[in-house]
């Protein structure tokens, strides 16, 4: 996932299609947590994910990702993105902002 704007995730070539089979990951700073703000989302439904490093209960596919508009990523998380080889679309972009823990 790239970053080169500020704190935005985005899919490989976005906002061209992802390949089959991608996966590519992003650790959270240990002493942020992020908000997350969804400016696109399209993945394959059922089949594409964006986990947000929780053990799989976060995981976002489709083109309404209930639950991530304004979901928290606590620091030390891997936010990870994987295709399978069916379809592939536009995938997202995703900005979020920071807040810092103490400690």
């Amino acid at each position: 996932m790239s970053e080169d704007r500020g704190l935005c995730l985005r899919s490989p070539n976005y906002p061209g299609n992802y390949d089959f089979y991608d996966e590519c990951k992003a650790a959270v700073t240990p002493s942020q947590n992020i908000i997350l703000s969804v400016t696109a989302f399209d993945t394959e439904p059922g089949y594409d994910y964006l986990d947000l490093g929780n053990g799989g209960v976060s995981r976002f596919s489709g083109s309404n990702p209930i639950g991530l508009q304004g979901a928290i990523v606590p620091g030390g998380r891997i936010i990870t993105f994987t295709s399978d080889n069916l379809q592939t679309r536009s995938g997202f972009e995703i900005c979020g902002t920071t807040t810092h823990t103490c400690g």
